[in-house]
């Protein structure tokens, strides 16, 4: 019986456990030129600058080249670029993202 008790108490904290972990994410800090172009809060709740139109080489804190040629600071790749044509390009995964 104090198997049950353990097991269903684990399952009720979990959501919680699981919601510390991502809370407790750092954050990487943007240059306030990076913040210009606009913000929004990614899923570990991180104030991201939005994606912007440059040229190459890449901006220093960018992590993707989206579809549109625009280049995104997000964190993860799910997510990355939507509604600017998807991920063309990862920077720093020895693929060329200025052609």
């Amino acid at each position: 019986m104090k198997f049950k008790s353990v097991a269903v108490a684990l399952l009720v904290a979990a959501p919680f456990i699981h919601a510390g972990a991502v809370a407790a994410r750092e954050c990487r800090v943007f240059r306030p030129d990076e913040l210009a172009v606009g913000t929004y809060r990614n899923v570990d709740g991180c104030t991201v600058p939005r994606p912007q139109d440059a040229s190459c080489p890449p901006p220093r804190d960018a992590q993707y080249r989206c579809g549109d040629g625009d280049w995104s600071y997000a964190q993860h790749c799910r997510g990355a670029c939507s509604h600017h044509g998807g991920v063309r390009c990862t920077v720093g995964s020895g693929r060329n993202c200025c052609p």
